[in-house]
């Protein structure tokens, strides 16, 4: 067993903690060797989150839901691949990590990756479907490769650098924070205008909320978000404030009052004319819904994460943007990008950018000559990591819910095609698409019956039901998962080539 007391580690961590920086560190071997070292490298801690399903490592826990680990900050966070690689629980569980701390990744060798199939990978199969390998991990494979990571092997040994030496960052994020919070009081005190405020991670955005709720005590702040445990900073700002505990299920503390998106719009009649509407992480509601707030009339502050785990607000930032120029021309847009938690230039952030393609942007086109139509395959994106940004870009553009899982189901859910539109060897618009259908003829009359729901075939499951009829999923056909095609060159006949370039290549089974 690898003695971590005579490997410097030790020593990066000082240096890690003095620089304020997170980095991420592989463990890398069998299962049962990866755990062993993970409990002696853990040792002499008490400030861990072990994420894992197996009770091999103690106080390990293996939790559903999001919010059950968010609002927390730990010195280790362990994530353990043989457990599964989600990729939306481990982008958010990266955030608990403190200045100083690190993200243990427990995986088999490198070489392995490839050809490594983790439980998880079920999770983007479709009932028939059998994964044979999985490209997701292959571009971890290629990404470490090409960019080594701090890791600790078992068949190498420990791969760590000599030092860490990382340039202190001058800007404090506080002051940052605190110079955001001065322009939004006197924007509240001086026009109507709605308010854009937008951050990454870990910059202190929803505190901020807090604070200012603070620093009107007189003002009624009403906020509203996706899920009330994303608020705990927010809450936990203000009762800092005011001196006072604050659980995590608050709902209302002084003049600040939670209401969810649905109730927003359904109580707005009965709120004060005065009353300021806060809508937090507003990249990950719908337009509509946010333009809908815009109209009631209050002054209000959308705040949103661009880049993390809950979807990139790529897509929000591009088309609420441009409604709030049409008709709010005096709109207000306020950044933090410094973080507050840890200093700039922080490792593991970057890195879990890297892991899941959250720096992708898609730039604006120009359709100077005529689109052609091909297709993309999987191991093209894997090899191709530009044609992977475009891609993944395109789609961040198409929902406001696209998020890091839909990167693995993209790289590997089977019977998945793409169609991509170029211009100028430029990807200008998407189309994905799936196999459906084929099952077994008592599965489909179970189905019919309403005794099975097989996983996937959404939509020839959908239509055996409401019409009666197992043919639907007897037979093959294909469903438009999705088409997606750049704002700047939409209502220019591209979705209308799309059809035509796809019926030749699916004429033997029905397009829905």
């Amino acid at each position: 067993m690898q003695d971590f007391k005579h490997s410097n580690l030790p020593l990066l961590r000082s240096q890690l903690a003095d620089a304020r920086h997170r980095q991420l560190l592989l463990i890398i071997g069998s299962q049962a060797w990866c755990y062993a070292q993970c409990q002696q490298l853990l040792a002499n801690s008490n400030d861990n989150l072990i994420l894992s399903s197996s009770k091999t490592l103690e106080n390990a826990v293996w939790p559903e839901h999001l919010h059950q680990i968010l609002g927390q900050e730990f010195s280790n966070l362990v994530y353990d691949g043989f457990s599964g690689i989600v990729p939306n629980k481990i982008a958010a569980a990266a955030g608990t990590v403190k200045a100083g701390g690190l993200l243990l990744l427990l995986l088999p060798e490198l070489d392995e990756l490839a050809h490594w199939l983790d439980p998880a990978i079920t999770r983007w199969c479709s009932e028939g479907q059998t994964p044979k390998q999985s490209y997701f991990l292959k571009r971890w494979q290629q990404l470490w490769r090409q960019q080594p990571a701090w890791h600790i092997s078992e068949h190498f040994g420990v791969q760590l650098p000599l030092a860490y030496l990382a340039a202190s960052s001058a800007v404090c994020g506080i002051e940052e924070q605190q110079n955001v919070l001065t322009q939004l009081s006197t924007a509240l005190e001086n026009q109507q205008t709605p308010v854009l405020l937008s951050a990454d991670r870990g910059r202190g955005k929803s505190a901020l909320l807090g604070l200012l709720a603070s620093k009107h005590p007189t003002q009624q702040f009403v906020i509203c978000s996706r899920h009330l445990h994303a608020l705990h900073s927010c809450f936990s700002m203000l009762a800092q404030a005011l001196n006072t505990e604050v659980d995590v299920k608050t709902k209302k503390l002084a003049n600040l009052s939670y209401v969810a998106p649905d109730a927003l719009l359904q109580q707005a009649s009965a709120l004060d004319s005065n009353t300021v509407i806060l809508v937090d992480e507003a990249a990950a509601l719908p337009v509509p819904f946010l333009i809908q707030v815009a109209q009631l009339g209050f002054r209000c502050i959308f705040s949103s994460t661009l880049v993390g785990y809950e979807g990139n607000g790529r897509g929000y930032t591009l088309r609420f943007k441009r409604y709030l120029e049409s008709h709010y021309p005096s709109y207000l847009d306020f950044t933090l990008s410094t973080p507050i938690r840890y200093a700039s230039n922080d490792p593991l952030e970057q890195q879990i950018r890297d892991l899941f393609v959250l720096e992708c942007k898609a730039t604006s086109p120009i359709l100077t000559s005529s689109t052609t139509m091909r297709a993309i395959s999987q191991s093209e994106l894997i090899e191709n990591n530009s044609l992977l940004e475009q891609v993944f870009s395109l789609l961040v553009l198409a929902h406001y819910q696209t998020g890091v899982d839909d990167l693995r189901q993209l790289l590997d859910a089977p019977d998945l095609h793409l169609r991509g539109a170029f211009c100028n060897n430029k990807l200008v618009g998407i189309c994905l698409a799936v196999i459906e259908g084929g099952l077994a003829s008592d599965l489909a009359e179970d189905i019919l019956a309403g005794k099975r729901r097989p996983a996937g075939h959404l939509m020839a499951q959908q239509l055996t039901t409401s019409f009666g009829d197992s043919q639907f999923v007897t037979e093959k056909s294909v469903r438009i998962v999705r088409i997606a095609v750049h704002p700047d060159v939409q209502q220019q006949g591209i979705i209308a080539a799309y059809w035509r370039s796809l019926k030749p290549h699916y004429q033997k089974i029905s397009v829905t």
